[in-house]
């Protein structure tokens, strides 16, 4: 069968046999090859269906290739090939993320968290935005986490918020937030809350 696909798709380039050559390596756990065929199809103009685009870009994340993933949504998105959706906004960001491209992984995981008003999202959101020392963009991240409604805990948004209003010089906003942190039943959050409280009473 591998011969004949590879025959096919020498003789009939079809996206249809590109697809099924490209499946076939996966069946046998060559994901290597799997990817270069992927690639080529792609790069043929074979691959159009958002399905086939997002799974490339997965392919790429999954080999250690992320840019080429995050390019590979990103020109999908600019030609209107796949939709801004909670799920596609994602692996943008996380293409990003591990690209190293922190600065560019900003927008699309805002959008997917306003896509599907995720507060898991806008959590991830506040944590590199703090790694990136953006705090006002951070403390607003984590309001918007907690005006979802759909966190069980609040407690660690109060405290990515305590700490990005410390670090943006705001000690009065960051002392209520930690304050509230510390009542969290997670017992990491109110933990380190009250760490950062007593750090706050010191100053």
């Amino acid at each position: 069968m591998l011969v004949t696909l590879k025959r096919l798709v020498e003789l009939y380039p079809k996206a249809t046999y590109w697809l099924q050559l490209g499946g076939l390596y996966s069946e046998l756990n060559d994901e290597k090859r799997a990817l270069a065929v992927f690639e080529l199809a792609y790069r043929g103009g074979f691959l159009t269906k958002p399905e086939n685009l997002r799974q490339l870009a997965q392919m790429f994340l999954y080999q250690n290739v992320p840019l080429k993933g995050a390019e590979v949504m990103q020109a999908a998105f600019d030609k209107k090939a796949l939709p801004k959706n909670e799920r596609n906004l994602t692996i943008l960001a996380d293409a990003y993320v591990r690209s190293k491209e922190i600065d560019k992984a900003y927008l699309p995981l805002n959008q997917a968290a306003k896509a599907g008003k995720s507060a898991d999202l806008y959590l991830r959101l506040t944590q590199l935005l703090l790694e990136g020392e953006k705090w006002s963009k951070a403390i607003a991240a984590a309001e918007s986490a907690i005006r979802t409604g759909k966190l069980k805990d609040k407690g660690q948004a109060y405290l990515l918020m305590g700490i990005g209003n410390y670090y943006a010089g705001k000690q009065s906003a960051a002392r209520r937030a930690l304050e509230k942190a510390s009542k969290s039943k997670n017992a990491t959050h109110s933990n380190v809350a009250r760490q950062w409280l007593r750090l706050i009473e010191t100053m």
